[in-house]
């Protein structure tokens, strides 16, 4: 009986001191002085991207201002994305690994923060596209026939030229 109430006891213990370390590196790891802004900046980079992504481009057909944003086209950055994130806040986007397409550390032009002090955050996008322009060409399937009924001919030639798709991973950064 007293080795049952010794077993019990030290496995309570053993609980109890698993509990206690268990809450010591939780609470640690938390970095709760920047909790909030963490979780800001996050939002606002996820905001950003749902934005451009949706929003189409003006003058272009087609294309989101998310394309042209990839692109490098810092007037439409300017114009949409700086509007979007607040000046407490500098950003970057970075297109694959990284290819830094815009950043306002190295934009003297902008009102945005240019060094990271304590927080970054990201989201990310995907970016589906052509690098190259395709093209159709004619269509064959029509009512071709040669001489008699209904005899076929040999259809015209069908040139048809898809483009080289691409696939891109799009990080938006905002930093603190």
């Amino acid at each position: 009986m007293r080795a049952f109430i010794f077993s019990l006891d030290s496995f309570i213990a053993f609980t109890l001191v698993l509990v206690a370390i268990y809450s010591l590196v939780f609470f640690s790891t938390v970095p709760s002085v920047y909790y909030s802004t963490i979780t800001q900046a996050n939002f606002l980079a996820k905001d950003a991207i749902y934005t451009l992504q949706n929003t189409p481009a003006p003058d272009s057909e087609g294309q989101s201002l998310f394309d042209l944003v990839i692109n490098g086209n810092e007037d439409i950055i300017h114009e949409y994305l700086d509007p979007l994130i607040p000046r407490q806040f500098g950003f970057e986007i970075i297109v694959g690994k990284d290819n830094v397409k815009y950043s306002t550390k190295d934009d003297d032009t902008t009102h945005h923060k240019r060094t990271v002090d304590r927080v970054y955050s990201s989201a990310h996008g995907v970016y589906i596209g052509y690098t190259d322009d395709f093209s159709f060409g004619e269509v064959p399937y029509g009512y071709i026939t040669c001489e008699g009924d209904t005899v076929p001919c040999d259809p015209p030639p069908y040139i048809y030229e898809p483009g080289k798709p691409e696939v891109k991973m799009v990080r938006l950064a905002v930093f603190t």
